[in-house]
């Protein structure tokens, strides 16, 4: 299944979970942000995504699974405060690569990815006590 221009799931104050099992292409942005009781996020389908991958200001946001997501212009997970820990192993590059101000994310990895072409931000994240990048 391929979806256009984008998908936005914005201030939807009640909103628990966000499931796309079939989802597998998003031509455009990828936005996620101010769920405020949203607790999971996944798609395990999704292997591109054109331009951004954003998922911020979700504050009750524990789980992100995106198990396919290989290609995707920006990565950046933001103010999703209960999240303990971010993989993204199925990345194999990306333009920005971004986690900053989460509160209790103290993992991060991506055990396939191999470039980054602008920028790698790990930003206020005050529990970060791991990064792994092994083939960065």
């Amino acid at each position: 299944l391929k979806f256009g221009p984008g998908v936005e799931i914005d201030s939807n104050p009640q909103l628990h979970r966000i499931h796309f099992p079939a989802l597998e292409v998003v031509q455009g942005d990828f936005d996620v942000m101010g769920n405020g009781e949203l607790k999971s996020f996944s798609a395990d389908a999704l292997h591109s995504v054109t331009l951004r991958f954003w998922v911020r200001d979700n504050f009750a946001l524990t789980s992100i699974t995106t198990r396919s997501l290989r290609n995707v212009g920006s990565y950046a997970i933001q103010r999703s405060h209960a999240l303990r820990s971010v993989s993204a192993d199925s990345l194999l590059s990306v333009r920005n690569f971004n986690i900053d101000s989460n509160r209790r994310v103290a993992s991060v990895s991506s055990v396939s990815l191999s470039s980054i072409d602008n920028g790698l931000s790990l930003t206020d994240n005050p529990d970060l006590v791991s990064v792994s990048f092994p083939v960065l």
